[in-house]
């Protein structure tokens, strides 16, 4: 399935823009990015972040597909602690 960005592979959004496109919480997008995890990205200046659209799709490009079965896939399982 081809995803279409409003926007031009080489530009730069910031993570509103990511967290729109990605349907994912501002939150989850700066964990990620703390954690050395998620799309890759570029700070300016010090502290401004930006995300380069090319990587927001191939991010996800690389994402599993939707639906109970793939959720189920992917999940880890829990530990289960002995009383």
């Amino acid at each position: 399935m081809e995803i279409e960005l409003p926007w031009q592979r080489w530009q730069m959004v910031d993570e509103r823009a990511v967290a729109d496109l990605t349907a994912r919480s501002l939150k989850s997008i700066q964990r990620d990015r703390s954690l050395g995890r998620g799309i890759p990205f570029k700070k300016l200046n010090g502290s401004t972040v930006r995300y380069r659209a090319g990587d927001i799709l191939d991010w996800l490009e690389l994402q599993p597909a939707g639906g109970s079965t793939a959720a189920r896939e992917t999940k880890r399982p829990r530990n289960k602690q002995t009383a």
